[in-house]
This record gives structure tokens, sequence and C-alpha cells, in this order.
């Protein structure tokens, strides 16, 4: 087994992700060393790379989708009245904030999908409230990558769809047949590991105050955290106002919520959602090529990805190395 080209292609892939190798070429360099250990030319290698690709079209196609339909609610109010909410709670300590904030994170990826939309919007005007709190940063990390992961392991809709969709798919294409309703009760168990993980991170590792300015610094910032009280305490926030542009981008985020339920799409369900926030003129035809290009900036790399990791299993499966364990 050690010397099998498929183990070492993945043992090369591993390391090369471990020492900080971008994923692309990582792969790459995965799927020439599993062709050339097999025999294989680097041009036949190439080829059945390039012509695997296709393999995870559809879901290159619902990422870069989803990525504009991303952009386009981050277009709107409602990620910022999500967030007003979250600062008009009172008398709240560091370990609310931080699951508040994962709570928060949680809708990102399945109910409200912005991705990773929301964080520059959310986490500059808290900076100086960690301060105050004292508050490891490194809690808020585990916080926020709680929320952009666990939801879509478990839960099948938006990101998650997507996900569930590749387990079935190639879980299926290798001889062990499974439906999309299995999926979430196996993705229980990694769910819960990252619900303890989150608990540890928020109770225990990171629990002890920390401090990233000295206490001349903070003295500075004792007026502006003041003003950041109030504004969570919702006292002098100008808040944004809740019209007719947000009750349509409502309907855009619940028709494409449906649809894929439905239809098991997120094709279908994505495009729906971009089809009514044009038509509602929530984002006008004149504002679409920048918001397609935000879009596409936000998910494009992680579309390409999936379709050379396409390639990639395709050379394993053509190298005909079967794994004996």
């Amino acid at each position: 087994m050690l010397t099998n080209p498929v183990f070492i292609s993945v043992v090369v892939l591993t390391v090369l992700s471990l020492a900080r190798v971008h994923v692309i070429f990582a792969i790459l360099m995965a799927a020439i060393t599993a062709g050339l250990l097999s025999n294989l030319s680097l041009s036949d290698t190439l080829s059945t790379f390039l012509g695997g690709m296709g393999g995870q079209s559809e879901t290159a196609l619902s990422y870069i989708l989803l990525g504009i339909f991303a952009a386009m609610i981050a277009h709107s109010n409602i990620t910022k009245m999500l967030i007003d909410k979250l600062l008009s709670v009172k008398k709240m300590n560091k370990y609310m904030l931080l699951l508040m904030v994962a709570g928060l994170t949680c809708l990102s990826g399945n109910l409200i999908p912005v991705h990773i939309a929301f964080i520059p919007i959310l986490i500059p005007p808290l900076l100086i409230f960690f301060n105050y709190l004292r508050l490891d940063r490194r809690a808020v990390a585990c916080a926020l990558t709680f929320g952009l992961k666990m939801p879509y392991i478990l839960i099948p809709a938006g990101y998650g769809l997507i996900f569930h969709g590749i387990i079935v798919q190639e879980v299926s294409s290798n001889g062990m047949p499974v439906t999309l309703s299995q999926v979430p009760l196996a993705m229980a168990i990694p769910a819960l590991g990252m619900f303890v993980g989150l608990f540890i991170a928020i109770f225990f590792t990171y629990r002890k105050p920390r401090d990233y300015e000295t206490e001349e610094e903070r003295a500075s910032h004792a007026e502006i955290f003041a003003s950041s009280v109030q504004l969570a305490a919702g006292t002098e926030r100008v808040k944004q106002k809740f019209e007719v542009r947000d009750v349509l981008t409502l309907v855009a985020i619940v028709g494409a919520l449906v649809v894929q339920i439905q239809v098991q799409s997120l094709v279908l369900g994505a495009l729906v959602g971009i089809i009514v926030m044009f038509a509602a003129r929530v984002v006008t035809l004149g504002e679409g090529e920048v918001v397609v290009q935000e879009g596409v900036k936000l998910m494009g790399a992680i579309a390409f990805v999936m379709l050379l990791a396409s390639g990639y299993a395709t050379v394993l499966k053509d190298t005909g190395s079967e794994l004996i364990w």
C-alpha cells in the first residue's frame, strides 16, 4: 500500500497543503504525481485531469451563482439590520458576545447565504468593544470558523446542499449508494465535535483576558469606547429603516431557500433569488456588472478549486490503482 500511486498522491497533497502551498497548485502536483507513478505520460495525465473537470461543473456553477446572490444581499440593508440587532443587546458580556457572533455567522451559510461578506461589516466596529472586554481574538476566530463551517456540514441547505450533494455523488459513484437524507445523520458526529470545540475554545482555551494595546492606548480610546457602548445600547445609533426593498430581499431569500429545498438544486434556487433581486430592482441592471464581479471574486476561486478536485479524482480513478486496506 505504501507504494500505491493513489496513497503517495494523497500524501503529496497533504504535505503541500500543510506547507501552505495554495490548494490549486497542491491538487495539480498531486494529480501529476499519481499519473506519473502509474506510468502515464505527462500529456495523458493532463488530458485525463482536464477531461474530469466537468464532473463538478454544477457545483462550480452553484458557488458562482450563490456568490453573486451573496453580493446582492450584502448590497441591501438586511445584513446591516441583523448587525444592528446584535449591537442593540444590553449588558453583553464576552461569552454572550462570542455566542452571538457564532450564531449570526451560522445564518450566513444556510438561511441568508452571504458567506463571508458580512465579516467586514460586523467585526471592525466591534474591535474596540473586544479590547474593552479584554477578549482573546482567537476566540472570535473560533466563533467565526464554527459558524461558517458547522451549518453546511450538518444542514442540507445553502452551501450545505452543495456539500451534501458532493458526498452523495462521489460516494455513490464509488460503489456505495447513499441518499441525501442519510448525510446529515453521518455529519452529526463531526458537527457535534465542532460544538464541543467551540465550547472548549470559548470557556477554557481562550477564556483568559488578553490585552492588545497598552494602558495608555486604551485610555486614549476611552471616549471612543463610551460612544460604542451607547451605540450598542441603541441610544444614539442611527438604525437602518426597514424599507420595501428589504422586504423584497427577504422574499428573494425565502424564494431561493424554498426552490432549492423543493427541487434539490442550488443552481435553480440561487437563480430564482438573483432574478427576484433584479426584477424588484433591489439591484438595478446598471449595478449588475459590479455586483456580479463582487460575487465572482467572493466565490470564484472556490468554484475553480471544485473543478480541479473533480479532475484530480478522475486521475486517481483512471490510474486503476486501488487501495487495499
